[in-house]
């Protein structure tokens, strides 16, 4: 039987690479779990995959549709957000300790709401440079504000419990 370093280490190579892996079941683990020597080892694998995932959410970035078409566009956000999603899962999952945890959720806080003010910039440039029909631009802008990628830090983003208020709210 693996200890909880294997287990992890290898859920994350795993789930960094694939991204039909979930992160169900694994080991809760402390900050005593490990020797510095096996805890240091471990942030190294998490921030690597947390690194590859960044790095294939970025490369969705460069496939924004180049196109005026508003579904078109509204599914690949829809998507990308998802994408994203699964990083939350990573840094708010429960078995990681609260400071390793407060941490991850800290950078994600930073980085998606970067992604999202650069998101918003493209838009606006293309805007300004004519490249969508102005009532078509207005709308994806619309759906980027009122969809932003920040709400997968909504700790609830992709539930039950979300969906039954957004429900009660409409």
């Amino acid at each position: 039987m693996a200890n909880a370093y294997e287990t992890w280490a290898r859920a994350l190579r795993s789930w960094a690479t694939d991204p039909t892996v979930t992160l169900d079941g694994l080991p809760p683990i402390t900050a005593g779990s490990f020797n510095p020597t096996v805890h240091r080892r471990l942030l190294k694998h998490i921030e690597r995959a947390l690194s590859i995932a960044d790095t294939r959410w970025s490369e969705t970035l460069t496939n924004l549709p180049a196109t005026a078409d508003y579904h078109e566009f509204e599914r690949w956000w829809l998507t990308t957000r998802n994408n994203l999603a699964r990083r939350m899962h990573l840094c708010n999952h429960p078995g990681l300790p609260d400071e390793i945890r407060s941490t991850l959720l800290s950078d994600a806080q930073t980085r998606i709401g970067n992604w999202q003010h650069h998101v918003e910039s493209i838009l606006r440039r293309s805007s300004v440079a004519g490249e969508l029909p102005t009532a078509t631009e207005q709308r994806i802008y619309d759906l980027v504000r009122s969809t932003p990628l920040t709400a997968v830090l909504d700790p609830t983003y992709g539930t039950a419990t979300r969906l039954t208020h957004a429900l009660e709210q409409s």
